[in-house]
């Protein structure tokens, strides 16, 4: 967990001397204070970042073996989705989730079936918002410090509206899917006795949510209302 942070702080870091006067450079544009050529020049870095951040997500982010084969082989089509929806999608496996399954923590399949439900909803997030920066989704999975495996998955798509988040986990409560995915989670959640944790992120930070699904045994629900 902490290796993927810092690989995302080292990027954010790369750009921090110059992103506040090309902010300053887009304010005169507006106003129509900036000489001929500059829209070209904005237009070529937004090219170069783009191609630098693809380059960087392929060289610091490979889905790293989770134990499970069929699992790898479903990240990587994530992976796919993302590039065919123009997502810059995140995974970092820190520690295979294999032992999981094979401690008879949750089945093979219910695990699938978890991951696919938390992604489904973060793509379909970003589906669902009217317009804003290009869609980002984090998907991180790994032992915490006292050795609980965790979950991890952020987007910076349409938050839950208040009605949904009230019904969080009923079947039947949708935005626009089938009105199964969040209840299948928690199905999975209770009969693991996983917690469940929905933290709203603040205004102006990358990601809008922050799901955390833990395998501790308490089966706690904390929701961010």
């Amino acid at each position: 967990m902490e290796e993927a942070n810092r690989q995302l702080s080292a990027e954010v870091h790369k750009s921090k001397e110059f992103l506040p006067s090309i902010h300053k450079v887009i304010q005169k544009q507006a106003a129509g204070a900036v000489p001929r050529g500059v829209q070209t020049e904005l237009a070529r870095m937004a090219q170069e970042q783009e191609l630098e951040t693809r380059c960087a997500l392929l060289e610091y982010d490979p889905v790293s073996a989770t134990g499970l084969y069929l699992l790898d082989e479903q990240l990587a089509d994530y992976r796919r989705e993302a590039i065919d929806k123009d997502v810059d999608l995140f995974i970092s496996v820190q520690d295979p989730v294999a032992p999981l399954v094979e401690n008879g923590v949750i089945t093979q399949i219910r695990l699938q079936r978890l991951i696919g439900d938390l992604m489904r909803n973060a793509f379909n997030a970003i589906d669902r918002r009217p317009s804003g920066p290009r869609g980002q989704i984090l998907l991180l999975l790994g032992l915490t410090a006292d050795g609980c495996y965790e979950i991890d998955i952020c987007d910076n798509g349409a938050p839950f509206p208040a009605w949904v988040l009230e019904n969080l986990g009923v079947r039947g409560t949708t935005t626009g899917g089938t009105g199964n995915g969040m209840a299948d989670i928690f199905d999975t959640l209770a009969l693991c006795k996983a917690s469940f944790t929905l933290q709203k992120e603040s205004e102006g930070q990358l990601y809008t949510k922050h799901i955390t699904i833990s395998f501790d045994g308490t089966g706690r629900l904390a929701i961010d209302h």
